[in-house]
């Protein structure tokens, strides 16, 4: 396996996640807070790929 492999899968694991939290018609504050991290942790991995297909190889 391939760090963008990894990457692209735990990509889909957030992705999944975060789909499960905004089935809630409200959230609480901890849910707020939860699916804040998996936003910016979405985020980072996305650009972290998109680095990694930039690189030369």
């Amino acid at each position: 396996m391939s760090e963008i492999d990894d990457l692209r899968r735990r990509h889909e694991q957030l992705e999944a996640a975060l789909a499960a939290i905004d089935a809630h018609l409200s959230l609480t504050p901890k849910e707020q807070a939860e699916r804040a991290k998996l936003k910016k942790e979405k985020l980072a991995i996305k650009d972290r790929i998109a680095v990694l297909l930039a690189k030369p190889t």
